[in-house]
This record gives C-alpha cells, sequence and structure tokens, in this order.
C-alpha cells in the first residue's frame, strides 16, 4: 500500500504521520512506529475527518 507523508511536518520531519487513502477507506500510522499497525476509517469518516480540520474549530 502505497503511502504519503504530510507537508507539514515540525522543522525535523519527525512530527507527521502517513497516509494511505483507498477507495474504502483511509489508514494512517506514524512511521516511527510503523510495527504498531495503523488506525483505519472509513471513507466517511475520513471525509469527515478531513473536513473538520480545515475548519476555524479543527
Amino acid at each position: 500500500m502505497a503511502r504519503g507523508g504530510g507537508s507539514y511536518s515540525g522543522s525535523g520531519g519527525d512530527s507527521c504521520v502517513e497516509i494511505a487513502t483507498r477507495p474504502d477507506a483511509a489508514h494512517v500510522r506514524d512511521p516511527k512506529g510503523a510495527d504498531i499497525g495503523s488506525l483505519t476509517l472509513s471513507s466517511a469518516a475520513w471525509t469527515a475527518f478531513t473536513a473538520y480540520v480545515g475548519t476555524p474549530e479543527g
């Protein structure tokens, strides 16, 4: 599964997560803790999350 990192990580690049989106889900993980797995969100939950973080409340 191809993953992409965030463009807004800390100055040392140590504050980011990797995200892999699929038609039915999004998989989020910490690249420093890849051995602990990933958080899987349904596509509806991922869409709601990304809409929320783009608001002043998020």
